[in-house]
């Protein structure tokens, strides 16, 4: 918060006392979701430890000020819009209302009297409790697994037998990889390729696709026609170049 502050009245240091106003005078807009996790080795914006638990080394280093400042800054933030609306679950009214009592910690059980049995509800859907033809209709179901080298040969897995299913032909994609807009000659090209999508940032140098397979947005694209990350889609034309 306080990087932001700081590069904005450097920024606008010529404008008058823009240098000496919080974020240089320009209006912000933050986005975001405090029911998610804290950052790696770091706090959570609303975290009360800078100002309840504030050591004297703290007080004194630059970067204990700049955490003090930044929740200065912070608490400057006068209006709140809330957004509700869970365009991902849009579909399903009742695991979207589930999951938002479980961000906010109103999921209620058996013991604690509250109104929705969330945890007797999560306990039926474990996968021992359907029998074979329930289990048929979660074909098509996301896995979550926890690392990439299991994920990928997973996805390819499922694919190829999603395509059998069908009847389709997978096809695999190779990407165009240049340097400096030069093209790589093949050897280079190939040492890509073969790259594991753990050091490429997920970013695959072939690309196994077929009309009809399942794909799953990774961005927010387009709120207004529900293209969002986690979002599900189904590849209906695949353009490329030879």
């Amino acid at each position: 918060m306080t990087q932001v502050s700081t590069r904005l009245q450097h920024a606008k240091g010529n404008s008058g006392l823009a240098e000496d106003i919080p974020y240089g005078g320009v209006n912000i807009i933050f986005f975001g979701d405090f029911g998610q996790l804290r950052p790696v080795g770091g706090a959570c914006l609303y975290s009360h430890q800078y100002v309840q638990h504030t050591s004297p080394q703290e007080t004194q280093s630059t970067a204990g000020v700049a955490s003090l400042k930044g929740v200065y800054l912070w608490s400057l933030v006068n209006k709140v819009v809330i957004l509700r609306l869970n365009q991902r679950q849009s579909g399903d009214r009742e695991y979207s209302d589930l999951l938002s009592r479980i961000r906010s910690g109103n999921s209620g059980n058996a013991y604690r009297a509250k109104t929705f049995d969330d945890y007797s509800t999560l306990q039926s859907r474990l996968i021992q409790n359907f029998d074979a033809e329930t289990a048929s209709h979660f074909s098509d179901a996301p896995v979550i697994v926890g690392i990439k080298t299991i994920r990928d040969p997973l996805n390819d897995r499922i694919l190829r037998h999603h395509a059998a299913r069908i009847g389709a032909n997978v096809h695999l994609y190779h990407s165009k990889d240049r340097v400096t807009n030069v093209t790589l000659d093949r050897n280079a090209r190939e040492v890509l390729w073969d790259l594991p999508s753990t050091i490429t940032k997920d970013t695959m140098g072939r690309l196994p696709l077929f009309p009809g397979m399942k794909v799953m947005v990774q961005e927010n694209i387009a709120f207004t026609c529900r293209v969002v990350n986690g979002a599900i889609g189904t590849v209906r034309d695949i353009k490329y170049t030879e």
